[in-house]
């Protein structure tokens, strides 16, 4: 029987469409590549945990994870097949590397896709080899932005200054946010905070925000869908991204799209995608007074705001699922799973 790759699409996908693993077959077709896809409802589903005793891969010789799945891949370890994974962040807690299980549970793919170079440094020192790890760049499906950053007044609110800081889902308090409230307070009063997402972050920020004096001039909005957050970044003057990303910094290229500039911590992902004065600011990380005074660069620079969101606009566009699809494909190939299809 002819190889098959089995992609099992991520259960949190947007929408619930797994653009990854839909432009990853149609890629894979373009080359003889027999593809099935296997759709995942979010966990806890009994179906999750029936995967040991199936034979839900019975008929491919590779199987395709697009997110760290647990039960996924510990029903694929104990099987006779290739496994390649894809993550676009470390699981575990922000910059603390997986352990236990995650770790023996990655170590034992045969091929991880990753979206940065950091990632890649990051997993190489863990232990994973050079040949496990594959750079397959990020994508974007939508610029809703494009024709806003024609005219970026249109997008301001009446006065002052709104910034917008994204805690995404599950992301624990860390002293990498600690720089917003005091950054806040160094600014004008007529500057404004608003916090998108929940949890232990978000109440530490408020917290904080309550010592400083400077709550009033907050926001916190709690989790959104992605509908309406993306409503709060076309408005906002800045996204706030204080934190060092270990995986890829979704949030400034969702602002990037949506016309919104971003200001974000030189380290980890953000470098890759940020280009310090081109199509955002870099700033040290864990800096408040960095941070205020860039609020205040893109606020008072003539023209700052719409080379940004110019040059954000024309940085998303470059993100194509077509390049993402060929990156697959290609680590796929070299994986060895696909090389006897090219003749099929």
């Amino acid at each position: 029987m002819a190889s098959t790759l089995l992609l099992i699409t991520d259960p949190d996908a947007p929408g619930g469409a797994d653009l990854f693993s839909l432009e990853l077959a149609k890629a894979a077709l373009s080359r003889g590549i027999r593809t099935a896809i296997q759709p995942m409802p979010r966990f806890p589903d009994p179906l999750s945990r029936s995967f040991a005793a199936s034979a839900f891969a019975r008929d491919s010789d590779t199987v395709v994870v697009n997110g760290f799945q647990i039960e996924v891949l510990r029903a694929v370890r104990s099987m006779d097949k290739k496994t390649a994974v894809r993550l676009l962040g470390l699981p575990g807690v922000i910059e603390a590397p997986p352990s236990g299980e995650i770790l023996e549970l990655l170590l034992a793919a045969d091929i991880l896709l990753l979206p940065t170079r950091h990632m890649i440094h990051t997993m190489r020192g863990l232990g994973l080899g050079e040949r496990s790890l594959r750079l397959v760049p990020f994508a974007y499906d939508r610029v809703p932005a494009e024709s806003a950053a024609l005219l970026p007044l249109s997008a301001m609110p009446p006065a002052g200054f709104h910034v917008v800081c994204v805690i995404e889902e599950d992301m624990p308090a860390h002293s990498c946010f600690a720089s917003l409230p005091i950054a806040l307070s160094l600014m004008p009063n007529d500057c404004h905070l608003s916090v998108i997402g929940d949890g232990a972050a978000a109440a530490a920020l408020k917290d904080q925000a309550q010592e400083l004096g400077v709550l009033g001039r907050m926001s916190f909005l709690g989790r959104l869908s992605r509908a309406r957050a993306n409503q709060h970044l076309r408005f906002a003057q800045a996204l706030m991204s204080p934190c060092v990303h270990m995986g890829y910094p979704v949030s400034a290229l969702n602002a990037f799209s949506e016309g919104c500039p971003v200001i974000a911590a030189d380290g980890g992902g953000h470098p890759e995608l940020v280009v310090d004065g081109r199509n955002g600011l870099l700033i040290p990380p864990g800096d408040p007074r960095a941070v205020a005074e860039a609020a205040m660069r893109l606020r008072h620079s003539d023209g700052l705001s719409r080379s940004l969101i110019e040059n954000g606009i024309r940085t998303v566009k470059e993100h194509t699922w077509d390049r993402t699809a060929l990156a697959a494909i290609e680590a796929l190939e070299a994986l060895g799973t696909a090389a006897s299809e090219k003749g099929a």
